[in-house]
């Protein structure tokens, strides 16, 4: 696994969970965490070392548990490094 691959797959995820959660927006999801709207595209992109509990609050503003986001995140990279 190369560096940086959890951070980016754990962005694709909150990605997806923002379409189930009804999230059109980086802004949607800033106002629903309180971080800013430059935190939550660095996030998404993967670019930003996240904290274990800003996961977790982004978690919860998806109405997901932070489990599920990174049992998600594993199962996409297990898959790709099967591929």
């Amino acid at each position: 696994m190369q560096p940086g691959q959890w951070a980016e797959e754990l962005g694709r995820q909150i990605a997806h969970a923002m379409i189930d959660a009804g999230f059109e927006t980086n802004t949607d999801l800033a106002n629903a965490t309180g971080f800013s709207i430059q935190t939550i595209g660095k996030v998404r992109k993967g670019s930003r070392n996240t904290s274990a509990d800003e996961y977790a609050l982004i978690a919860e503003a998806l109405g997901i548990s932070y489990a599920e986001l990174f049992v998600a995140a594993e199962k996409a990279l297990k898959g790709r490094k099967e591929d």
